[in-house]
């Protein structure tokens, strides 16, 4: 960590500065700051208690894994550094201005206590406000609900103060699979006979992560255990619609170039599989039909020994 013996100095082109530090009060660690440029006359009158303050600094046996330091229990060194500047943190946000398509980010900004610094709040203005996100208040996921600012003090005019609680996960998965598709849609309607395969394949890759999804959401559950998120029906309804288009697109094309891509999946997953006596996270996909149907899935083609 670089933290200056010095906690005060005066420029080359005469800037009158202190160093002042940051405090993480989830961990008690001190953090890197900033040389801050005050006024002469100021400079002159806080200086040496600053220095005085922050003489006795020690940051060679503080730990990441170290307790927390309550408010009421910080040294006014602690307290003035965790002000300036006491972590960062990761805010999920939300555009509320486009209602077809969902967008949704996650920020990460320097907090000054449990407010958002002058600077990460300019930047988040510039940055992201202007194009019409704001910071969630409820969030959800799994079905559980939190209050991710109630910790903080967000200003009002970067809140997004929803009374219903939105679903971050389910939005990151719906944003992630959009896409995909819709990228698989726009590299079939490309197509042209004896086009790249490598560009074409991918389209096919799409395909293949659906027939995985599909295998994944039923091995989940043969467990007991059905993912929160998973949607078995939605997936073979995508997987249909892509398949026909592939086949229609791809013409003579689609029964090698599809055998190839998931010879090629499945091999690595056999691979995975077997290396790690079941304990990897990989399917082995069996054969699928232009319905969605399939045969049935080996137990050794999916984890037998993971829990989930």
């Amino acid at each position: 960590m670089s933290i200056p013996k010095q906690f005060s100095r005066v420029t080359k082109n005469d800037r009158y500065q202190i160093y002042q530090p940051g405090f993480n009060s989830s961990n008690s660690c001190w953090l890197a700051g900033a040389w801050v440029t005050l006024p002469k006359q100021e400079w002159g009158k806080i200086k040496d208690e600053h220095e005085k303050l922050y003489s006795t600094l020690d940051t060679k046996n503080q730990s990441h894994h170290n307790g927390p330091t309550l408010l009421k229990d910080m040294s006014l060194a602690q307290k003035k550094a965790w002000e300036y500047f006491s972590c960062k943190n990761t805010f999920e946000c939300y555009n509320e201005n486009n209602k077809e398509c969902v967008k949704f980010v996650a920020v990460n900004l320097a907090m000054s206590g449990r407010s958002i610094s002058k600077k990460s709040l300019k930047w988040f203005k510039d940055e992201w406000l202007a194009k019409g996100f704001k910071i969630i208040r409820f969030v959800s996921s799994y079905g559980e609900t939190s209050e991710q600012t109630k910790e903080f003090s967000i200003p009002e005019e970067i809140l997004l103060d929803n009374k219903e609680p939105i679903d971050t996960v389910k939005l990151t998965i719906e944003q992630n699979e959009a896409y995909s598709y819709s990228m698989a849609e726009s590299i079939l309607d490309r197509y042209v006979k004896g086009s790249d395969d490598f560009i074409t394949s991918m389209a096919i890759q799409i395909l293949i992560d659906l027939e995985q999804e599909i295998i994944r959401s039923e091995w989940h559950k043969s467990k007991g255990k059905p993912d929160f998120y998973e949607d078995i029906k939605k997936s073979t309804e995508r997987y249909v619609v892509l398949r026909k288009k592939a086949k229609e697109k791809l013409l003579d094309s689609f029964d090698s170039l599809y055998r190839q891509v998931k010879e090629s999946h499945n091999s690595c997953e056999r691979s995975n599989l077997d290396t790690s006596k079941g304990s990897l996270f990989c399917f082995v996909l069996p054969v699928f039909n232009d319905d969605g149907s399939h045969e049935p899935w080996g137990s050794k083609d999916v984890p037998w020994n993971a829990d989930d």
